[in-house]
């Protein structure tokens, strides 16, 4: 007896999340590659002979690196088929991976990592567009979710994983390791990305026509305050957990597993929240992000108050990773290229100046300086969240 064929709107929609997916590992790979450096400092800094200082410079040039490409995006992809695109810079995450495997000095690391920066640039700006296109219908969050989980899957995983297999084995291993996942999301890509030609409402937007729609720069300052006070107190965590609260190695890396098990949650809850209301959701959790610091400030002097805290601003956390991508997709539907690139450079912008603010702090006041100073842009940037992306009627939705 003949088997009747999938309906086509069925077999449409699974060919669509299996493109989502491959997105998704895409993020995994990126966010991987980014940040092996911080949980193998000591390893790399000793096979390279630099210091510390020096081979921490791999975030800054990655940062760079993804701004200068964020920024040029439209010139860069231009009349191009978008899977193409993502493609080849995924394709240049491998080389990047295999660059710092390779590395003989720290000059030829950071080089490497720039060119990580440009897959981060163009591949995270083209997300938001990308993923509004290929995903189902009436889905947009949910899909983007799906991708930014890829990276808050990789966020929990990798620097653990990293941490004990560069020491068992070596960081140039781990660093092959990551070219392996990298290779397999080109794949991914070549397989289940759909070809998408420029759009023609997309094809002659340029920064300075994305930089005048209307609400664009009051949401990207936003932006900037979620991120940068994020940032600001994320970056200098253990000091805190160490210093503060007492805690002790074994039982930090505890409250890291717990945390990323929330943040992955937090990816996934998001989803119908933010396709509800986008403004009231990454309002809620900006302001949820100052509260649980807030709490951390005023209780946190053990790991029994620790962990829930910690948690719950993790899960907070990634649901404003997910808004901001949401926030283009729903928001600028017909210019997601662009502003999803200037998302990408506002966030990165936002995160080094973040990351060099708890700098100065945790060597002038100490390790409560950063959380403060987080405290501080976060409770700023909820106030001015909740006006700055209020839906407008100039503003197409979806």
């Amino acid at each position: 007896m003949a088997i009747a064929p999938e309906p086509i709107s069925t077999a449409a929609e699974k060919n669509a999340w299996h493109g989502i997916y491959a997105l998704s590992l895409v993020a995994f790979a990126m966010t991987t590659a980014e940040v092996l450096p911080m949980s193998m400092l000591p390893l790399l800094a000793t096979g390279l002979d630099a210091s510390e200082g020096l081979v921490g410079q791999a975030i800054t040039a990655t940062a760079i690196a993804a701004i200068i490409f964020s920024l040029s995006i439209g010139r860069i992809v231009g009349h191009r088929d978008r899977r193409l695109v993502m493609i080849v810079f995924t394709a240049a995450l491998v080389v990047s991976n295999v660059g710092v495997a390779l590395s003989p000095n720290v000059w030829t690391m950071l080089l490497s990592r720039m060119i990580l920066g440009a897959t981060i640039g163009i591949n995270w700006g083209l997300m938001p567009s990308v993923g509004l296109r290929i995903g189902p219908p009436g889905h947009v969050a949910r899909g983007l979710s799906i991708v930014v989980a890829g990276a808050s899957l990789s966020g929990l995983v990798s620097a653990p994983l990293a941490s004990l297999l560069g020491n068992l084995l070596s960081w140039r291993v781990v660093y092959l390791a990551a070219t392996a996942i990298a290779a397999l999301a080109v794949l991914g890509l070549i397989r289940y990305l759909p070809s998408m030609p420029p759009q023609e409402a997309t094809r002659k937007v340029h920064i300075g026509e994305t930089l005048r729609l209307p609400g664009l720069l009051a949401g990207m300052l936003g932006m900037m305050l979620a991120f940068g006070g994020s940032q600001t107190f994320y970056t200098y965590l253990v000091p805190y957990l160490e210093d503060v609260a007492h805690v002790e190695g074994g039982m930090i890396s505890v409250i890291l597993l717990v945390a990323g098990i929330a943040g992955l949650t937090g990816n996934f809850w998001a989803a119908k929240p933010l396709q509800k209301n986008l403004s009231r959701t990454f309002t809620m959790a900006v302001s949820m992000l100052a509260v649980t610091l807030a709490c951390l400030l005023i209780f946190g002097k053990s790991f029994i108050i620790c962990l829930p805290l910690i948690a719950a601003w993790a899960f907070f956390r990634n649901i404003v990773g997910v808004g901001g991508n949401a926030w283009v997709a729903q928001t600028f539907p017909h210019h997601a290229e662009g502003a999803g690139g200037l998302l990408v450079t506002f966030i990165q912008g936002s995160m080094m100046l973040g990351a060099m603010l708890g700098g100065i702090l945790i060597d002038s006041v100490g390790p409560k300086g950063p959380p403060t100073a987080g405290l501080i842009i976060l409770t700023f940037g909820a106030v001015y969240l909740s006006s700055a992306l209020r839906p407008r009627s100039d503003l197409a939705l979806t």
